[in-house]
């Protein structure tokens, strides 16, 4: 009953009692302690408490005290859990080797592994792991299965991790044990390592359909929506989402402070690859304040913290595209303001980017982040990755792949396609055109079909570099594939798409046409892709064509007194329509949210609200990037 949240103001008013009648009782240190990190997360304060419980209840066990013994066992297997959510290793193996003392060295060895990993010493962490296969204990075992295939992904080892976890599962299910969210959606992780995406989606997915644990550090449908949203899958990308939020909230709040960052830059992302690019800032902006602790999975925290900053930096270049764009319209004072923003936008740009630079420099992972899906890297989206290149200099990058090929991993094969991508970012920014687009071609002939949006970052790309060499034809066939798919990374690479204007045969459509002269996102042309223009009744119409004849966007605008204000909405309109992806909202399940059917724009209204609302902290029951993370089973390692 102790850990119920609704006793834990109570246990925590007990506390306060019983240490205001005596501060040395190490009962009530014990109670404090556990209150302040099962509740509030507070963990400083917590293991303050806990200290003196394992020091006060030592010391009463010491004069026979039984019942001081007890509660001298319970503040360290407090104090071990307390430690790792803080990343303090070294504390926590002290911790550990005072219990081992107590309960058996072979029972815990499982326990050793996990920060001896973090602290870089392999060799004892398999010394440990060995000794807990042997001990005999199934929940030793399934530990060590668990800690041993995140050892082999941090230290490089794909397929063996892969190997690990499927043996775990075999185990468990051949002895009934039941399975965990974690071990799954680890297995999944490992998957998706070798390039398994049918695979580890099918891993996610059953991990959401085990009975609820609310002690995991593990979020299947943050794992899920990791997955859909790199393949383009949008409206199953918002849907896990949505439910990645009500997981994170119906955890213990103390495991949920453990991964907010994790939530909000997943949140982000799908906002900015949705075209909600200002609602996506805002997520980030939080999470850059604010890393999380990585205790509770195999990276760090340095890995995480240079995750957010590469997302949070492409964000603010991307709302200063959006701002430039509105500034072809604007007037006056407005157009100044938007200037200014646009200032401060590009110097928190830069800040960011130095940032990630001294991180990667820091702790030497100027190779490592440039590697997809492994342990080593940055936490990101793969399409996020080329930006690396301006960060660190295309010299650099360059040298670091050398390196890197020179001294081949085990899973290079089937990096090399992202590295290629990695080689024309390198070649462009050097301004070598012809290597940029023979890299580009081998990059796109041989990429996964399931990395959607990098496919259209390097689309968008090629376009761009075949538009410059005078190959407009060319440019525009890849242009249109990149906006099929996403076409956010015509903003990302900062494309000015070439567009031939039709039926800007009267005033208004003139202003209208004068005003897209202005876009940094539209190069007037004799051979462009078709942009139709009209005036219908009290409507304006802009309706953006591919080279087939296809609908790319449709933008409307309603024909007001003011013909600056109509001119301004129509184009602003035609920005975010050719520059989102085309996407009905409503084939998402949202009556969930209101009990409503929701399309349109009132889907798009929701579709904020979702993120900006907290959803109510309740239990789930039932069925309900990136780099290779692998998460600890936390507090499924029950010590008996």
């Amino acid at each position: 009953m102790i850990d119920r949240p609704e006793n834990l103001v109570a246990w925590r008013e007990l506390a306060d009692r019983v240490l205001a009648r005596d501060p040395d009782s190490y009962a009530g240190q014990m109670l404090m302690g556990y209150v302040l990190h099962r509740s509030e997360g507070d963990l400083p304060r917590s293991r303050f408490h806990l200290q003196k419980a394992r020091k006060l209840g030592l010391k009463a066990s010491d004069r026979g005290d039984s019942e001081g013994f007890n509660f001298y066992v319970l503040a360290l297997y407090e104090l071990r859990l307390v430690l790792a959510e803080m990343d303090r290793y070294q504390d926590q193996l002290e911790i550990l080797e005072e219990f081992a003392r107590l309960r058996g060295r072979g029972v815990i060895a499982a326990e050793f592994a996990w920060p001896l990993m973090k602290l870089g010493r392999e060799i004892e962490a398999r010394e440990k792991l060995s000794q807990a296969f042997g001990s005999g204990d199934p929940v030793a075992r399934i530990v060590a299965w668990n800690s041993l295939g995140a050892l082999e992904m941090e230290c490089g080892n794909a397929q063996a991790s892969y190997n690990a976890f499927q043996s775990l599962l075999a185990e468990a299910r051949q002895n009934g044990w039941p399975l965990d969210c974690t071990y799954l959606r680890n297995a999944g992780e490992a998957a998706l390592a070798l390039g398994k995406y049918d695979e580890a989606e099918r891993y996610f997915r059953e991990a959401t359909s085990v009975p609820f644990n609310d002690q995991t550090f593990s979020n299947p449908y943050l794992d899920l929506a990791g997955l859909y949203l790199p393949q383009a899958r949008f409206p199953e990308a918002l849907e896990a989402t949505r439910r990645m939020h009500q997981w994170a909230r119906a955890i213990k709040p103390f495991l949920y402070q453990q991964s907010m960052a994790d939530t909000q830059q997943m949140t982000g992302e799908l906002l900015l690859e949705l075209g909600y690019v200002e609602e996506g800032l805002e997520q980030l902006d939080m999470l850059v304040q604010r890393p999380d602790r990585r205790g509770g999975t195999s990276g760090t925290k340095d890995q995480a913290e240079a995750g957010n900053l590469v997302v949070w930096r492409s964000a603010l270049l991307a709302w200063r595209e959006r701002l430039s764009e509105r500034m072809t319209t604007a007037r006056n004072l407005e157009w100044w303001r938007l200037a200014y923003q646009r200032l401060q936008l590009g110097m928190k740009a830069r800040a960011a980017g130095r940032r990630i630079a001294a991180l990667a420099v820091t702790n030497e992972r100027i190779q490592g982040s440039l590697r997809p899906y492994w342990a080593g890297s940055f936490s990101m989206g793969e399409w996020f990755r080329p930006d690396l290149v301006e960060l660190y200099g295309p010299g650099v990058t360059a040298a670091a792949l050398q390196q890197l090929r020179q001294n081949p991993p085990e899973k290079l094969p089937l990096e090399e396609p992202f590295l290629e991508a990695i080689d024309a970012e390198v070649a462009a920014l050097s301004g070598d055109r012809s290597t940029a687009l023979q890299h580009l071609e081998r990059a796109l002939g041989t990429l996964p079909e399931a990395e959607a949006l990098l496919r259209a970052r390097l689309h968008a790309r090629a376009g761009q570099l075949l538009e410059e060499r005078g190959d407009r034809a060319q440019a525009l066939t890849h242009f249109q594939m990149a906006m099929q798919k996403a076409p956010g990374m015509l903003r990302t690479v900062r494309v000015r798409l070439p567009v031939t204007l039709q039926g800007d045969n009267n005033p208004t459509m003139r202003e209208v046409a004068r005003s897209l002269g202005r876009s940094p996102r539209f190069r007037r042309v004799g051979d462009g892709l078709p942009l139709q223009l009209s005036l219908a009744g009290d409507q304006l119409e802009a309706l953006l064509l591919g080279t087939d004849g296809s609908v790319l966007a449709r933008a409307v605008a309603p024909l007001q007194q003011d013909l600056h204000q109509s001119v301004a909405d129509l184009v602003e309109d035609l920005h975010r329509q050719a520059f989102s992806p085309q996407i009905d909202l409503s084939q998402v399940d949202l009556n969930s949210l209101d009990g409503s059917n929701t399309s349109g724009s009132t889907a798009s209204q929701k579709f904020r609200e979702i993120f900006r609302t907290p959803g109510p902290h309740t239990r789930h029951s039932g069925p309900r990037d990136r780099v290779a993370r692998i998460e600890d089973s936390g507090e499924l390692a029950r010590i008996p």
